[in-house]
């Protein structure tokens, strides 16, 4: 009797899809809220994070659209949220006065490191049993996976 062979990229793409699924499931959810002590949406934690990650000399909502892969308004949008929430400093540029610059304060900065720690923990929790080779592998197989698709998006 003839066995198929299975395909592995089959295989990625439909394990990539389930963790993906699982990984925003209600019950993950709660647990990461319940880790962080408060419910806080992904779209302010990705703006202070493209904030604190910008290479920029004076990060702004360009910068912060730029690293989040949308356009300017809902950057914007992001932007005035943790602005409102006092996470994100809004201030002039001191090179182009049309410019508003970016800065976490430190209850952003808090935030993102409490942030840090609640995935972590949440991590340890997912793989549980796990041997720290087989974490490193899969750590590694994953940062690769992103470099292609990076590489990707930069294509025409």
């Amino acid at each position: 009797m003839h066995t198929a062979t299975r395909d592995p990229l089959v295989d990625l793409v439909a394990a990539i899809t389930e963790v993906r699924r699982l990984w925003e499931s209600p019950q993950i959810r709660r647990r990461f809220t319940e880790l962080l002590g408060r419910r806080v949406e992904l779209s302010v934690i990705r703006t202070l994070a493209a904030v604190q990650r910008s290479t920029a000399p004076d990060p702004g909502v360009r910068d912060v659209a730029e690293a989040l892969h949308i356009d300017n308004s809902t950057a914007s949008r992001f932007v005035d949220q943790a602005v409102a929430d006092g996470l994100v400093e809004r201030s002039v540029s001191s090179v182009d006065r049309r410019r508003c610059v970016l800065t976490l304060t430190s209850k952003g900065l808090a935030l993102l490191e409490r942030v840090t720690l609640a995935r972590t923990e949440l991590m340890a929790a997912l793989t549980a049993g796990w041997q720290d080779a087989d974490v490193a592998v899969l750590a590694a197989g994953l940062e690769r996976l992103a470099g292609g698709i990076s590489a990707l998006e930069q294509q025409p």
